[in-house]
């Protein structure tokens, strides 16, 4: 509890009125508020405990990698404490991968400890190359500096506190040499607490250019080919306390292909001030990933504007009034003893909708449409709730591929585990429920419809999976809320039907999450191999 007091002190500082949002129901209904805050209290003792056993049970790493890339790792440096850089710079020199350089930029650092320390691990290895600047230019500048020294085919990003995985480098090195196309490769990752313990880990997504338009989910381990980011033009100033978030939109906007290694491989230390202990700790930043998404939004020429959502630090896409066009919209109620097989409709977009469902707010219906348009994607679904739960929030698949109802049972609430929090931002999914989707009819037509082999709970993941196939994206969007009173009707076995999608893990979802539960735990240790997407997202006008 003195923890959520002490972050909410931090939220009134960096963001009053998303403060007082937060703040006004426990005023209003003090008993449900205290009820709410120790479920999140419960939920963060319960991610804890099992990450704590999956650290436990992790697989010994593997050989060293013997050849491959000279990676360049890239440490801007600012006064920070001297123990934490010479934790940072020996887990460099840790590595089971030797074909290395660390680049550090110094940023004009006024305490001469830290010029002590860089100079004895200089001086003790020829691969630290330790440049001073003279006058302080703040992350985005010393950042550039440290690029300046790079020769390696990526650069790999790593803060002057932080700890790199043993492996780390191995395993980027590894996705660099058996996969040519691949230009922006990223790893799960935990934080180390002050009593240096492995706490909060971030089991990501593969690669979700949706979730990257609402927050910087990519963060750390990071690693970009060197002459892409020279192209786009290195880190900028403008964007400075979101300068990574940043240049992985501009990055990914000509990338080729992205990889995503489903292992904790960066630990970010929880100092006092930074943005591990709490995205609230600089203000700054949060106005800066502001400006990063609205340029994006501008180079791609999206038909949407960026919006604040109820996470601090985090926006979502929202279609321009002057973008929308009136909607030739089809209705198709799903349920049972509906003929939602026959689509014989005539209008330019199919809504899905359960008729035991009910809008949550005016706009869920559209947005589902909007979602279509702002994503470019063939087919969007939104979140169902019951009562005060989450009913779903997409569908992910489980073991022989069978679809599970994501986050099913969840509280609707903010979560220190962000992995948590994907229930409330956009983001590419393998598939959507049908009583809650939403695609244009052409598309529906060009993917070959219902399989009438399948019962209605199964065709529609059929028919998002069949979408993935042929290169299209399925998108998942909170803004769509519908609600009904009783729970949702059971997904059917896919061993009883003609069911081809047999899958070990889902493609999109984490191989360490568990499908099956509304809160993914127990941790389970995945397959652990990259997961490879061609990078480009398609923008329909």
């Amino acid at each position: 509890m003195v923890g959520l007091i002490g972050r909410g002190l931090l939220l009134l500082r960096a963001n009053p009125r998303l403060f007082a949002r937060r703040l006004l129901p426990l005023i209003r209904h003090p008993v449900a508020g205290v009820q709410a805050l120790q479920a999140i209290a419960q939920m963060h003792r319960a991610v804890e405990a099992s990450y704590a056993e999956w650290r436990g049970t992790e697989p010994s790493p593997g050989a060293a990698l013997s050849d491959g890339p000279l990676l360049s790792v890239i440490m801007p440096v600012y006064n920070v404490e001297c123990r934490y850089l010479a934790e940072a710079i020996e887990s460099v020199l840790a590595q089971r991968y030797d074909a290395w350089e660390l680049c550090i930029a110094d940023d004009a650092s006024s305490n001469p400890a830290v010029r002590q320390t860089m100079e004895r691990y200089a001086a003790t290895d020829q691969r630290v190359q330790v440049v001073y600047r003279q006058h302080s230019g703040h992350i985005s500048a010393a950042s550039n500096t440290a690029l300046a020294l790079a020769r390696g085919e990526f650069i790999v990003l790593l803060d002057h506190d932080d700890i790199l995985h043993p492996g780390a480098l191995a395993e980027i090195a590894a996705v660099a040499r058996s996969e040519p196309q691949v230009d922006l490769i990223y790893s799960d990752e935990d934080k180390l607490g002050p009593d240096e313990r492995h706490i909060e880990p971030f089991f990501k997504p593969a690669w979700s250019p949706s979730l990257l338009l609402s927050c910087n989910y990519i963060t750390h381990l990071a690693a970009l080919r060197r002459t892409l980011v020279l192209d786009v033009g290195g880190f900028r100033d403008e964007t400075v306390g979101s300068q990574d978030h940043d240049l992985f939109l501009r990055v990914s906007e000509r990338a080729r292909a992205i990889a995503h290694i489903p292992r904790v491989l960066y630990s970010w230390r929880m100092a006092p001030g930074s943005t591990a202990a709490a995205s609230s700790a600089k203000p700054y930043a949060i106005n800066a990933a502001r400006r990063a998404l609205e340029d994006a939004v501008r180079r791609r020429e999206l038909p949407a504007e960026v919006t604040p959502s109820h996470l601090n630090g985090i926006f979502l896409l929202r279609e321009t009034a002057s973008e929308r066009e009136p909607n030739s919209i089809s209705t198709v109620l799903t349920g049972p003893g509906r003929a939602w097989q026959g689509i014989s409709t005539s209008g330019e977009y199919l809504l899905f909708l359960d008729a035991d469902s009910v809008p949550f707010d005016r706009g869920s219906v559209d947005a589902l449409v909007e979602a279509l348009r702002v994503y470019g994607a063939a087919i969007a679904g939104g979140m169902t709730l019951v009562g005060d739960d989450i009913g779903q929030a997409g569908l992910v698949l489980g073991e022989r591929g069978q679809p599970h109802y994501a986050f099913a049972g969840l509280r609707t609430l903010p979560y220190r585990s962000f992995y948590l929090n994907l229930k409330d931002l956009p983001r590419e999914v393998s598939a959507v429920w049908v009583g809650c989707a939403a695609m244009r009819r052409d598309d529906f037509i060009r993917l070959g419809g219902w399989d009438p082999a399948l019962p209605p709970l199964l065709a529609m993941a059929d028919l998002c999976l069949r979408a993935w196939e042929a290169g299209e994206s399925v998108v998942y969007t909170p803004l769509a809320r519908f609600c009904r009173r009783e729970p949702l009707p059971a997904l059917p076995p896919v061993e009883s039907h003609a069911w081809r999608w047999h899958v070990s893990a889902d493609p999109l979802s984490n191989s360490n999450l568990t499908a099956s539960s509304p809160d993914s735990l127990p941790f389970r240790h995945g397959e652990g191999s990259p997961r490879v997407r061609a990078a480009g997202m398609a923008v329909r006008r």
